[in-house]
């Protein structure tokens, strides 16, 4: 059978950004789930989606210190799952630069 693979991106069989994608995502969604029940909204809380991405989380984890850990599965092919699924993510927390402001004073 066919799947569909994102491969666009430079970073795609880096781990520790597959990670923070993952981690962005079910931030995202718990957040979503908190707001549903918080606030009486009706958000959509995509079940499978999340134990799909805490499975991808832990064997990559796994994968980071053993490469041989589920052999089965390559990185490859769980970035484009994780891309997949993370595709629409929010990216407020995916930045890691300080946040710098300027002010300026005018007298008049």
């Amino acid at each position: 059978m066919l799947s569909p693979r994102l491969t666009n991106c430079s970073e795609c069989a880096d781990i520790p950004s597959l990670l923070k994608a993952i981690d962005c995502r079910l931030a995202e969604l718990s957040a979503n789930m908190y707001n549903n029940i918080v606030y009486m909204l009706n958000q959509p809380v995509p079940a499978t989606a999340m134990v799909s991405l805490i499975n991808y989380k832990r064997i990559l984890t796994y994968k980071y210190f053993n490469a041989d850990y589920a052999s089965k599965f390559t990185v490859n092919n769980i970035a484009s799952k994780v891309r997949k699924l993370t595709l629409n993510c929010n990216s407020k927390c995916g930045n890691d630069a300080p946040i710098t402001t300027t002010t300026s004073t005018t007298t008049i």
